[in-house]
Parts: structure tokens; sequence; C-alpha cells
């Protein structure tokens, strides 16, 4: 999908207080980007957002980064992340919508007895580390849970915005059901839980990669050599802790890296892939290209509607 650039807008960044005042501590709406002057830079504290793609394309500012995002997509946001959904252009030609459910942790206090893993999948999905693969993948859900997501939320607004507190609790059990898919499915593909131990193998290759992921000679063979195990076996523990394979991994932390790079210098990106370990322009514009979503020239342009990343 090519996207065309930016607009010019200066967007403000806030910290959004926990809602609510409703029964249930949930808040579901709706934006459709006609006013962007409405549009922040933001965090909710103490709060996880769900958001979903329900029409168009455009951007997704999220800690820092920036990424093309398009219908259908679902995206869990911790209460620590800041981010803000962006139209292409001013006129929202694109016609980007997002259908936002924000809920806080108490919002499922009074389901505990019926739904005893809640507390369990809140402390999962708020207390994963950076290596997890919820967060290499941009907090986006996978195409499995994104159709849940956009299903069960288009459904939701009519009980949403009625007045009787059984309405309320339909809301409250629609969205608890969603986190619990979540959690089932993140937990069935064998991706680490908050507190597990990593197995000691897979440690040693994540410390090796950190030390050396901007070395040009650093390969899978040189990685399994260091760590004297095949290639195959490792691989099988990577997916079973991170659910993705060591290259994987180091093609993400080197591009993570250069997005950091170019955030502080843009006038470097046609020879910043030799500083994040890539001998080659080509290898370097395909991976950072199949992770952002953007070319590095795009990505560049989208930067520069956005100067508050930092501040």
């Amino acid at each position: 999908m090519q996207l065309r650039s930016t607009p010019e807008i200066e967007l403000s960044f806030e910290k959004i207080s926990p809602y609510l005042d409703n029964p249930a501590p949930i808040d579901l709406s709706r934006y459709c980007y006609d006013d962007l002057t409405d549009i922040s830079y933001h965090s909710h504290s103490g709060c996880f957002e769900l958001a979903v793609i329900t029409h168009g394309y455009g951007y997704h500012y999220l800690n820092g980064g920036v990424f093309e995002v398009t219908k259908g997509e679902a995206f869990l946001l911790d209460p620590d992340s800041y981010h803000s959904f962006y139209p292409i252009d001013a006129q929202n030609s694109s016609r980007l919508m997002v259908n936002n459910c924000v809920f806080r942790k108490d919002a499922f206090t009074a389901l505990a007895g019926t739904f005893p893993q809640m507390e369990e999948a809140l402390s999962f999905f708020s207390g994963c580390p950076p290596e997890h693969p919820l967060h290499m993948n941009d907090h986006y859900l996978g195409r499995e849970l994104s159709e849940y997501c956009d299903f069960t939320l288009s459904h939701l607004f009519k009980y949403y915005e009625g007045a009787h507190a059984g309405e309320h609790l339909v809301v409250q059990l629609a969205v608890a059901q969603i986190m619990l898919e979540a959690y089932r499915i993140f937990s069935a593909s064998g991706f680490l839980k908050s507190g597990q131990e990593m197995n000691p193998l897979v440690t040693e290759a994540l410390n090796y990669l950190h030390q050396n992921w901007n070395d040009p000679n650093l390969s899978m063979e040189v990685l399994y050599k260091h760590l004297f195990v095949s290639k195959s076996h490792l691989c099988t523990l990577f997916r079973q802790a991170l659910g993705i394979t060591p290259i994987s991994y180091l093609n993400r932390l080197r591009i993570k890296k250069a997005c950091e790079m170019i955030r502080e210098n843009p006038d470097t990106i046609e020879h910043i892939y030799t500083s994040v370990g890539y001998t080659r322009y080509s290898t370097f514009y395909v991976n950072f290209k199949n992770y952002t979503g953007f070319s590095t020239r795009d990505y560049c342009k989208a930067l520069n509607i956005y100067d508050t990343f930092n501040q």
C-alpha cells in the first residue's frame, strides 16, 4: 500500500487520566478523524486500550515509532504506552476510522468469580517484557484476534449507549471475553508469560544478540557456534519462549535501533544501514519496509509531522 504525504499538523502530548464515571469503568468511542485538532499523542493512566481499525488506513504513532495500519487490524495498548492514530492527510481521504475501548483493571473486579483467569490475563499483558512478541509486533494482536475484536466492538455501541446497568454489564462481559481470548491465543502459542523463567540458552542468546547486534559479521551460524547448540534446537526454544526465530528477532532489533537513529538524525538515512549491522542497503531496505510498513524516505516524511516523540 502506497501512502501519501502526511499532513502538517501539530499534535498535543498528554496523559489522559483514568476513565470514567460509568458503572463499568469502560469507555467506548469511535473516531473518524475529520477534526484533526482533536488528535493527541497520549497514554491512559492506569488503563488499557483496545483499538480496532474499522475503515481505511493511516498511521499509528506508538512509543516514538510510526507504523502503517489498515482496516481490520487490532491493537492492545498497555497503560504505559503513548500513541495516537493519524490519517494520511488533513482531509482523511483514506477514511481512517477507529473503534476504541479503554478500560481500567478494576472494570473486571466484580467478574473475578465468573472469570478467575481475568487478573492473570491482565497481569500478563501489562507485565510483558520488551522482547515479548506483543511488543516486538507493536502491540498488534494478529489476524485471528483482530477479526474477533472488530466483530465484538462493532456490536457493543448499542449496549454502551443504553442507560440500564444490564446493558453496561453486556459491555463488561464482552470486553472480558476479548481479553481472555487474547490471553488464550498468546498462551497457546507458547509465548513467554510474565514472571516465567526463560530457558538459559534463550537468555544467553538474547544477551549475545543485544551485545553484538551492530556487528556486520554477526550471523546465525556465529550465534549457534557461540552457544554450542544446533540451529533447529535453538529455533525451537526461541519460538517456545518468544514466538519468533533468532534471525527475526535480530532483524527487528536492528530496525528498532535504526528507527531510533533516524529520529535523532534523519539526514543519515542513506548511510545508517552500516551502523546497525547490515552490509547491503537493499537488505536493510527490505527489512525496514517489512517491519515499519514504510520505505525509509516515507518514514522520514511521517516523522516530520511530529516532533514531540522525545520531548
